[in-house]
């Protein structure tokens, strides 16, 4: 992506953030744009959007049938239209973590991701939110995964920090003081 591109989808995507918080619809938005980014980025489906012989009233009804499934909000719906009319489809496979991270710095979230061996139950996830909660200013966006690989325990990745309180990151600083 060329750094005019980038600047534009970046106030774009600031704009769509404004009209989703007057709607409350920003998480909602953003789960409806990953979805739509996996099904225009089909190479088929993208290569007749962006084949420049198709009419764009085509090009919108095109993409508009191909995201009927998913239901997509008027916002959502909108804002591939005005990709569309200004050319700029091939940009949309960026909006999606480029929104997200927008978002998040826009409402002062905070990405928590949470990896552990084994699923954590909901009763735990909220307990690490609530120790969480008390070191960190602004809302908390968690995320959890498992890996199988950390053996046991978990690791809290908090913006650029990393917590590893895993087996394997334990075995891992025990061989390194031995060796």
């Amino acid at each position: 992506m060329k750094r005019k591109e980038k600047i534009a989808l970046r106030h774009f995507i600031l704009s769509l953030i404004e009209i989703a918080q007057r709607e409350r619809m920003v998480d909602t938005l953003e789960k409806e744009l990953k979805a739509a980014a996996k099904v225009i980025a089909t190479k088929r489906l993208l290569k007749i959007l962006l084949h420049p012989k198709l009419a764009i009233e085509d090009k919108k009804l095109l993409a508009n049938e191909a995201l009927r499934s998913l239901a997509p909000s008027a916002i959502l719906t909108g804002f591939l239209n005005f990709l569309i009319e200004a050319k700029m489809l091939s940009l949309f496979s960026h909006t999606p973590p480029l929104y997200e991270k927008l978002a998040d710095l826009t409402l002062e979230r905070v990405k928590v991701e949470i990896t552990s061996a084994v699923p954590l139950n909901k009763e735990k996830t909220r307990r690490i939110e609530n120790v969480l909660k008390n070191s960190v200013e602004g809302e908390l966006k968690i995320e959890t995964r498992i890996d199988n690989q950390i053996i046991g325990g978990i690791i809290i990745k908090i913006g650029d920090r990393l917590i590893d309180a895993s087996l394997r990151g334990q075995l891992k600083r025990m061989r390194e003081e031995m060796v």
